[in-house]
């Protein structure tokens, strides 16, 4: 596996593109194309991006599968951060399975 730079691992800013999909606000992910959320704002859309960011990680560590790291400067995407807790635990799951450059 590739080494991973210790702020690459602070950052885990998932790309996500927004669109319209008639009344609705729809949030698909670059690295996660199995994610897509929808709202009926932009507002509602992003917290249940983050949700369901969150709860597919969550699932990708508890089951032991391989968890992408977020792909870093994709044009015209915005970025969704998942919650707090699992972005502690994505950082324990980073570190066990990738060697840091120090």
């Amino acid at each position: 596996m590739k080494p991973v730079a210790k702020e690459d691992i602070m950052a885990f800013r998932y790309p996500a593109f927004i669109e319209t999909d008639g009344d609705e606000i729809v949030i698909r992910f670059h690295d996660l194309p199995e994610i897509f959320c929808s709202g009926l704002d932009v507002e509602e859309a992003i917290f249940n991006a983050t949700e369901a960011l969150s709860d597919r990680l969550t699932r990708g560590i508890d089951r032991g599968h391989e968890v992408p790291l977020p792909a870093p400067n994709i044009d015209g995407a915005m970025h969704i951060v998942p919650n707090a807790v699992v972005q502690s635990v994505l950082e324990r799951y980073i570190r066990s399975r990738h060697a840091l450059d120090r």
